[in-house]
């Protein structure tokens, strides 16, 4: 049921409420992935990049 490092093998996490779980933490992890950089952080990356460019 649980291997050495204690996590369920996949025969028993293959339920519909598992699935459901994975499909929601996929979905998140998606959205966060389509959020766009907030200006703040864009514009101290390309501080960054002109300081390292020697401008």
């Amino acid at each position: 049921m649980y291997d050495e490092a204690g996590m369920a093998d996949k025969k028993s996490r293959d339920t519909p409420i598992d699935r459901e779980i994975d499909k929601k933490i996929c979905d998140l992890y998606k959205e966060t992935l389509d959020e766009d950089v907030p200006d703040r952080f864009a514009e101290l990356l390309e501080r960054l990049r002109k300081k390292e460019q020697g401008e």
